[in-house]
């Protein structure tokens, strides 16, 4: 016997689709769809998985892979970014899996990106903070979450520049003598 909760997500976005097109009977949706996925309006042999894909397809659920520039379909959660497909970089990993740590590789590691002298600096002073809270006050780190959000803040919007946010956080790093990165 099949699960029953796959009902209430196929009716949801049946619905979706078939508010695209009010026009149609629920039987011209039916076969469209049938006829779409399996060449044939005979609805009885559609699989409920094919025909929930392309639903979410024709309702727009459907993305570009960051990593690969391939489409594909979000099915587990709709904030996906990348597909289940084998990595162009590595073929025994998804892009799933290897498209945010690429991201995370380029971005922290870049010497002239302020994000990632503020994330490195951000992690530096809470685990300061964590590790020694009767030596450094919680203050500090809250101090410095509200002076960065200004920074940002500014920077975003053209006020300062990137290598300014640099610059402050390089002499924020002295002060505190965090080690160099």
């Amino acid at each position: 016997m099949k699960k029953q909760d796959r009902i209430p997500l196929i009716m949801k976005e049946l619905r979706q689709f078939w508010e695209q097109h009010p026009n149609w009977r629920l039987g011209q949706v039916i076969s469209n769809l049938s006829y779409e996925i399996i060449g044939d309006n005979d609805p009885f042999h559609l699989d409920d998985i094919k025909l929930v894909e392309t639903l979410k397809i024709k309702n727009g659920k459907e993305k570009i892979c960051k990593n690969c520039g391939k489409p594909f379909v979000c099915i587990e959660r709709a904030d996906q970014h990348y597909c289940n497909r084998p990595s162009p970089q590595n073929s025994n990993k998804t892009c799933a899996e290897i498209g945010p740590e690429l991201i995370y590789q380029e971005r922290y590691h870049d010497d002239n990106d302020w994000y990632s002298w503020y994330r490195k600096t951000y992690q530096s002073v809470r685990n300061r903070v964590r590790r020694n809270p009767e030596k450094y006050k919680s203050q500090l780190f809250e101090n410095f979450k509200i002076s960065t959000k200004q920074w940002i803040k500014d920077v975003k919007s053209g006020k300062k520049t990137d290598l300014e946010f640099i610059n402050w956080i390089k002499d924020y790093r002295e002060k505190l003598k965090v080690r160099k990165v």
